[in-house]
């Protein structure tokens, strides 16, 4: 009998330390989980804070001209403006072909372009912002019907 106390007495330390070692390290992983989610949500949050602080609403009526005493209908859209991936931007002809490269690498969200119509019926400015993500080569196209006159 004092031998199963004695063999007792000798492993029970031991086994204590197994499992404080063991408490120890998940303890210091959980720390470091938890600095990391920190990290995260500040970097998320700075993001959503950026985002809305480079916003920019959009009008846009339906109608060319509004008239005295008549409704207009008028669309609002929120965009954000400032960097943005980099992108080549052409001018595109009637079937959206490229055309003519006007700015590369250009990384703003807004475009200023400068358009002089040839005649009346040179109304629509057509624009392809290209730019590449991830080995892919993404296009979006932009289209404005003008009211030209003389």
């Amino acid at each position: 009998m004092i031998k199963i106390y004695i063999t007792v007495f000798i492993c029970f330390p031991f086994l204590f330390s197994c499992q404080n070692n063991e408490l120890v390290e998940l303890k210091t992983k959980i720390k470091q989980l938890e600095n990391k989610n920190k990290k995260l949500s500040d970097s998320l949050n700075n993001i959503e804070k950026m985002n809305l602080a480079n916003s920019m609403i959009i009008g846009v009526p339906n109608e060319i001209n509004s008239k005295v005493n008549e409704e207009s209908e008028i669309k609002f859209g929120l965009f954000r403006v400032g960097k943005f991936r980099k992108s080549d931007i052409y001018l595109a002809d009637k079937e959206f072909n490229k055309k003519e490269l006007l700015e590369e690498n250009y990384d703003q969200a807004l475009y200023n372009y400068s358009y002089t119509p040839k005649s009346i019926t040179d109304n629509r400015v057509r624009l392809i912002f290209e730019y590449k993500f991830e080995d892919e080569t993404y296009e979006l196209q932009g289209n404005i019907s003008l009211n030209v006159v003389e």
